[in-house]
């Protein structure tokens, strides 16, 4: 960046002396504030007009805490969740979950645009990464149930992908199956390119919540545990479908390439038969 005329920044102090818009996108809480309040942090640099945007992985409640210390400095604090992958991002296919003031989150939407195709205000700050977490948190219950059903399909001879394929016939109303199980459980590559720490992150957001809004949470707090013992696979590979890699070596089950149903399920359109 340096080479292309960027000037280089040695301290996140120097970063608030040099820019009025700042975005902070630390993946865990001690960075996070180490980053904004530590010896050398934003907290040093920054000036009344200041705006951060937090588009870190850290606890809502502790964006929510160094907002308000910065406050007394004028500095003016967003949340941007995203959802969506890295791919999403680069391709600006993206969705933002914002939170905070409308006016602010209105004034920096040419940025945010560039980077998303939709931005979703939910209100307060909180709001996004928490929404991103009970999302995240959703789509990992899916996986884990899902994963099972095709489990007890092959256990039981019949085919996972035809099995697959009949569902949402099956079950109406019920949504559709996360894509991953197609693209990477049937096929055995176990590799979706999201982290299974960053997942076990939001999980740990949503069932915090859960604990502090008195919602009792079983079933998530089973899928997390699903979660932590795949870690210690000695085959895992840190990406989020070592859980479901982790269920099937439990049951005992292997998934082959030719099982990916988007290669042999067979559908057959009634309406294009002939009357007989």
């Amino acid at each position: 960046l340096a080479e292309s005329g960027v000037a280089p920044a040695a301290t996140p102090s120097d970063i608030g002396q040099m820019c009025d818009l700042v975005f902070v996108t630390e993946i865990a809480d001690s960075t996070f504030r180490e980053s904004v309040i530590g010896p050398t942090g934003l907290v040093h640099g920054v000036s009344a007009g200041t705006i951060i945007v937090d588009m870190s992985e850290a606890n809502p409640s502790t964006g929510i805490e160094l907002a308000g210390r910065l406050a007394s400095k004028g500095v003016v604090w967003v949340e941007v969740a995203v959802a969506g992958t890295a791919d999403d991002i680069r391709d600006g296919t993206a969705t933002l979950l914002t939170a905070g003031p409308a006016h602010i989150l209105e004034q920096i939407a040419p940025i945010l645009n560039a980077i998303s195709a939709r931005s979703l205000r939910l209100g307060d700050l909180g709001a996004g990464k928490l929404a991103k977490a009970l999302g995240s948190s959703a789509n990992a219950m899916a996986t884990a149930v899902y994963t099972e059903i095709m489990l007890i399909a092959k256990r039981s001879g019949l085919d996972p992908a035809g099995v697959l394929a009949a569902l949402p016939y099956l079950t109406p109303g019920a949504g559709s199956p996360p894509s991953s199980i197609a693209s990477e459980i049937l096929t055995g590559r176990f590799d979706t390119g999201v982290p299974i720490n960053i997942v076990q992150n939001e999980i740990s957001i949503a069932m915090q919540t859960a604990m502090r809004v008195g919602a009792p949470a079983p079933l998530l707090a089973q899928v997390q545990a699903a979660f932590a013992a795949a870690r210690y696979l000695t085959d895992a590979n840190g990406d989020a479908a070592d859980m479901p890699r982790w269920l099937a070596q439990n049951a005992g089950v292997v998934f082959l390439p030719e099982e990916d149903p988007s290669t042999d399920a067979d559908e057959t359109d009634s309406s294009s038969e002939d009357d007989l």
